[in-house]
């Protein structure tokens, strides 16, 4: 019980395990959580290549680049406003309610800076 509030207070006054101090053990806990999660994130992408096969379905990248640049050379409300006729053919697609531009505004700020 001493330990749980000890670690619901953040404070350990001594190590878990006897050979690494309280700092070591915080880091290895972090590195391990960061590797969880990061193999985590590959296999969840990866799984409709195995699933699927290896085809690039929709042409994921290639839409990505075409809405970056366009974001890019026309400014966002533009690129909030446009509607692609390129994509989902042949009835097009309104991109600015249709998609998170998390990457697209992100690389065109890096493209512009």
């Amino acid at each position: 019980l001493e330990f749980i509030m000890a670690m619901a207070n953040g404070v350990l006054h001594k190590p878990m395990f006897g050979r690494f101090s309280v700092e070591k053990q915080e880091s290895l806990l972090k590195l391990a959580i960061l590797s969880i999660a990061a193999v985590l994130a590959f296999s969840t992408r990866l799984f409709s290549v195995l699933r699927f096969e290896s085809v690039i379905h929709e042409f994921d990248p290639y839409f990505n680049y075409r809405t970056t640049k366009y974001l890019a050379e026309k400014g966002f409300y533009n690129f909030h406003n446009w509607f692609d006729d390129r994509a989902w053919y042949p009835l097009g697609r309104i991109i600015g309610g249709t998609i998170y531009p998390g990457l697209m505004v992100t690389a065109s700020a890096i493209y512009h800076a």
